[in-house]
């Protein structure tokens, strides 16, 4: 089972980066090397948030953990934006 390394973005609050734990040099920015640069600077500034050990199986709060794999393997990361909103309830049902 693969260590996923998940980075928080602290500009945009609920917006996380999945990310393979680097073995060559762990630290931050051996981790976040996949992302496209577009994509950090946008959401910088980044902190690190946990590690786990990641499988298809496993329950994760807002992600498929099958696709959190399945885009790790094919991009490099896997970016999870907040959750959208759901439209408030205004009024007696009809």
């Amino acid at each position: 089972m693969p260590a996923v390394c998940v980075y928080a973005s602290i500009r945009r609050p609920e917006t996380f980066v999945y990310v393979l734990r680097s073995l060559d040099a762990p630290d931050d920015a051996a981790d976040l090397a996949p992302i496209p640069e577009a994509v950090l600077a946008t959401l910088a500034p980044w902190r690190f948030a946990l590690e786990f050990e990641l499988d298809p199986v496993r329950t994760l709060a807002q992600a498929d953990p099958e696709r959190v794999l399945a885009d790790i393997a094919s991009q490099g990361f896997y970016l999870q934006l907040p959750p959208a909103e759901l439209p408030q309830h205004t009024g007696a049902p009809s």
